[in-house]
């Protein structure tokens, strides 16, 4: 039989991307990347 590994890749990076408003002084989250390292 074959023997099966299975990898948990537990570093992340991060990246958070945002729209802030200058009137309202609030910020809204446009979109997110998470990358593997």
């Amino acid at each position: 039989s074959k023997e099966e590994k299975y990898f948990i890749n537990n570093h992340l990076q991060f990246k958070v991307m945002y729209h802030k408003d200058v009137e309202t002084d609030s910020a809204r989250i446009v979109g997110f990347e998470v990358t593997p390292y």
